[in-house]
């Protein structure tokens, strides 16, 4: 769990190399993966597997392809652990993150359709900001799907 938190500090840190940053949040994420197992302590494993997903989607150097296909496959394995029907708020932030990864990536449909989960994992636990977050993010990756010259780019909250 120390492993977790130093990675979320080095995440959200604001000063200094954002690049050296996220490659130290990452080297924790990872030191907290080698101890927390997925089925030894499934939990902690799936919200290290997150933030790891989120690490690579921020970083800024290295092949901005790989580092998403990284986080696109962080995410899909925190979603072994953080089923709809288990843990829905898990489900969806995790949901909601890998859109962002997937619209970065180009695949919008993808993100779309993560998007729409999301928003029904939120409203599912009465999370109706981030309902009508995601839900805007669905809306928008739609319309851009309607029509050519799609933008990209999303920011967590």
């Amino acid at each position: 769990m120390t492993q977790n938190n130093l990675g979320n500090a080095y995440l959200q840190l604001p000063i200094g190399d954002r690049g050296q940053n996220l490659g130290r949040a990452i080297a924790c994420y990872e030191a907290a993966l080698r101890v927390c197992t997925e089925a030894d302590s499934p939990l902690d494993w799936a919200r290290s597997q997150n933030n790891l997903g989120n690490a690579y989607s921020e970083l800024p150097t290295g092949d901005r392809g790989q580092n998403l296909g990284r986080a696109i496959a962080c995410y899909e394995a925190a979603l072994r652990v953080y089923t709809e029907a288990d843990f829905p708020l898990d489900w969806a932030i995790t949901r909601a993150n890998m859109g962002i990864a997937l619209e970065a990536a180009g695949r919008l449909e993808e993100a779309a359709a993560c998007w729409e989960q999301a928003e029904r994992g939120f409203l599912a636990v009465a999370d109706t900001a981030n309902a009508r977050k995601v839900s805007e993010w669905h809306r928008e990756a739609r319309g851009k799907l309607a029509r050519p010259g799609r933008r990209r780019g999303r920011r967590r909250s």
